[in-house]
């Protein structure tokens, strides 16, 4: 809260979007899974765009969160690779505390049926990853308040 309104009688808010959105470019860019000798990696965060801020209303600090969030995957098999993205259109601070975050995998060509369980469990793992990454954004955008 600012000095001049020290008493909490008027809203403030602060926009965070730009450190957010640099924050998780550079955060989601390091998320990856392995097992055995197979591999999923995030290759590039193709959007991350929308609204990060700290609203301060009667005195209270509220964060807010509302971000469209699409990643280019890749997964790497011992004779295959596989290619795709994840795509998160509504990444809120209410939707990770719930654990219901929308998401959707688009791939590139069409899974092997012999490969479909190792690729959909290295990219579950990297959704996990993905997932933790967004909900340490919001706890660093908490501690601003």
């Amino acid at each position: 809260m600012s000095a001049w309104n020290a008493a909490g009688t008027t809203v403030e808010e602060k926009d965070y979007t730009k450190w957010c959105t640099e924050k998780l470019e550079k955060d989601l860019l390091g998320c990856a899974s392995s097992q055995a000798e197979a591999s999923s990696k995030v290759k590039k965060v193709s959007k991350c765009d929308g609204l990060a801020n700290v609203c301060v209303i009667k005195g209270t600090a509220r964060p807010g969160l509302d971000l469209h969030v699409s990643l280019d995957w890749e997964v790497e098999l011992t004779d295959k690779t596989y290619k795709g993205s994840l795509d998160y259109p509504e990444v809120t601070i209410e939707g990770l505390r719930s654990s219901a975050i929308d998401k959707s995998r688009s791939f590139k060509k069409e899974v092997q049926a012999e490969h479909a369980s190792e690729v959909d469990a290295l990219l579950s793992s990297l959704e996990d990853d993905v997932a933790a990454k967004l909900e340490a954004c919001v706890l660093e955008l908490e501690a601003k308040c």
